[in-house]
């Protein structure tokens, strides 16, 4: 039997969102043999789609199906009773909270743990969804889930079904066809007018247009692709000997002419030009362009973001500051596939590609903090004693 029963017995604990409390040993067992022997509960184990759980009232896990236990790679039960689902699936925030699963400040975006709470409250069912990003052979993965929470009372017992169903790929299609699609066109509707111009305009301006548009449009299908590629497991990397000034230079040269920069500034403080450290260069070049151009969507006119290269111990440290400040609610989902801070439903992968990238890829740590003092900055701190 899982440990975390054993926990947060006391009404007491703190929590940042939902209930701490948590059953007792002796009653979880009892609990686990009723639903394994209930034939209503059973029947629904079998004839359920999707990843089925039951949960009781304090949120924690009685008896699981099949999909559930081969998703896990168990066949024993005992091993994710008492647990709650954040937990069983290492949502990387299930132990942030001081009681576990549902009691961090993230707790409160969560739609599995809304869903939940809504059932109860309400005594009927409740659909929602949730994007959870979790710890999988210690890589982060970001799975999107379809929630659907149904209490059932048998006798003086209340229950609750717990299914999930991966909607992932899914919600990879609204965002290619939302983002991808929608950048596209606007590259290639920019195309078609300078090549309609070309016999009214000055023709080699027009034609260093051409091969301006031309360069970002194969930037952004390259991108896509090892998007795609990364959130399979199967981007392959080609680490080199890489030198910080060349990356500041690359990065100053992109952004000279770029129109998110337009009555902005861009200050780059290197003070570590000389050093070279072993990296993939394409994609810590895209976790900065995708830093840079948050900032400078986030600075107001004829405002500063500042760009930074230090060495910190055995780490190669960038930073991208702007005195803009994240709202809280944002902050808590910042990571998140799908999420964004623009409008436009599922616009939003610029923020989650750094961590993927940054993080599975390169080997590093990709933070960032925002606060009325310091304004937000967003890092990525990568070894220095990387193999090729």
């Amino acid at each position: 039997m899982a440990d975390h029963i054993s926990r947060n017995t006391d009404k007491d604990i703190k929590t940042y969102f939902a209930s701490p409390e948590r059953a007792s040993v002796e009653d979880i067992k009892k609990q686990v043999d009723f639903a394994i022997n209930n034939p209503i509960i059973q029947v629904v184990l079998e004839s359920v789609e999707g990843f089925v759980i039951i949960l009781n009232e304090h949120r924690q896990i009685l008896a699981g199906n099949r999909e559930i236990l081969d998703l896990l790679g168990t066949e024993e039960l005992n091993k994710i009773t008492g647990m709650r689902p954040g937990e069983l699936l290492n949502c990387i925030h299930a132990l942030e909270g001081p009681a576990g699963c549902g009691t961090s400040r993230y707790c409160n975006t969560c739609g599995a743990v809304i869903s939940i709470l809504s059932c109860q409250a309400m005594s009927q069912s409740v659909k929602g969804e949730c994007n959870m990003a979790m710890y999988k052979n210690n890589r982060l993965e970001n799975i999107e889930f379809q929630v659907h929470v149904t209490p059932v009372n048998i006798n003086e017992d209340k229950f609750l079904i717990f299914v999930l169903q991966d909607i992932s790929s899914i919600k990879r299609r609204e965002v290619l066809e939302r983002v991808f699609f929608h950048d596209i066109n606007n590259i290639l509707t920019g195309l078609i007018g300078w090549t309609q111009m070309l016999g009214n305009t000055d023709p080699v301006k027009a034609a260093n247009k051409i091969m301006e548009l031309s360069d970002y449009l194969k930037q952004e299908f390259n991108y896509q692709y090892n998007l795609y590629l990364a959130e399979k497991g199967n981007l392959n990397i080609n680490n080199t000997c890489v030198n910080v000034g060349h990356i500041f230079n690359k990065l100053e040269t992109l952004f000279s002419n770029n129109k998110l920069k337009k009555n902005k500034h861009i200050v780059f403080h290197n003070n570590m030009s000389n050093l070279t450290f072993l990296t993939e260069l394409s994609l810590i070049m895209r976790v900065l362009i995708n830093m840079i151009k948050n900032a400078l969507e986030a600075t107001e006119k004829d405002g500063t973001v500042d760009v930074y290269a230090e060495r910190r111990g055995e780490y190669m440290v960038f930073s991208v500051h702007n005195k803009g400040i994240i709202p809280e609610d944002i902050a808590l989902n910042i990571f998140k596939r799908s999420f964004s801070t623009k409008e436009g439903k599922g616009r939003g992968m610029g923020t989650y590609s750094m961590k993927l990238f940054g993080e599975n890829y390169l080997g590093g740590k990709v933070t960032f903090s925002s606060t009325e003092e310091k304004g937000t900055i967003f890092s990525i701190s990568i070894p220095l004693n990387q193999e090729p």
